[in-house]
């Protein structure tokens, strides 16, 4: 299949649409900073914990949690990944009739396009059943945990950021 296929393919909506941390380039959040994408979320966190820059998200996120603790923890991560303000370009992908829609972000970025478009989009995270997905209509699965369903007291299951958080989602808290 070559791109015009590909493009096609996504406009009689038979496509799929898999985002990553790229997908959110240029939305804004609480601070009218940009939403965070890894690197940039574990320098952050590493200036607040006076650690070495160079620190890996996954080491900066354990120490963050460890030092703070789980409500502060919840409201910094609230505070990164709600967005405030999305460019007109993310509203073009609400032009295209995905089958679904899945993403590694945590943010609402996806969300607040459909909404800014006037169409609704129900999101999906890790703590919703899997077997109730709808089969048809706008959907959005968050793989690896949504802002707007996290809680202080799950957050390190709620939201997948480190190894540690990982092994909490999957092992001892599986999806329902």
């Amino acid at each position: 299949m070559n791109l015009s296929e590909a493009i096609q393919h996504a406009l009689s909506g038979n496509a799929i649409l898999f985002c990553g941390a790229g997908f959110s380039f240029g939305a804004k959040q609480t601070y009218h900073s940009q939403i965070p994408i890894g690197d940039m979320l574990a320098k952050s966190m590493s200036g607040q914990l006076s650690l070495d820059p160079e620190t890996g998200l996954e080491d900066a996120a354990e120490e963050y949690y460890e030092k703070f603790g789980p409500h502060k923890y919840y409201n910094y991560l609230k505070e990164q990944f709600i967005s405030t303000s999305i460019e007109d370009y993310h509203l073009e992908y609400t032009r295209v009739p995905w089958i679904r829609i899945y993403t590694t972000n945590f943010d609402d970025v996806i969300e607040k396009a459909y909404e800014k478009s006037g169409l609704h989009i129900t999101p999906y995270s890790r703590k919703n059943n899997p077997k109730g997905l709808p089969e048809e209509g706008n959907v959005v699965v968050h793989l690896n945990g949504f802002i707007h369903d996290s809680q202080p007291e799950s957050i390190r299951s709620d939201i997948i950021l480190s190894e540690v958080s990982y092994i909490r989602a999957c092992c001892m808290n599986p999806p329902k």
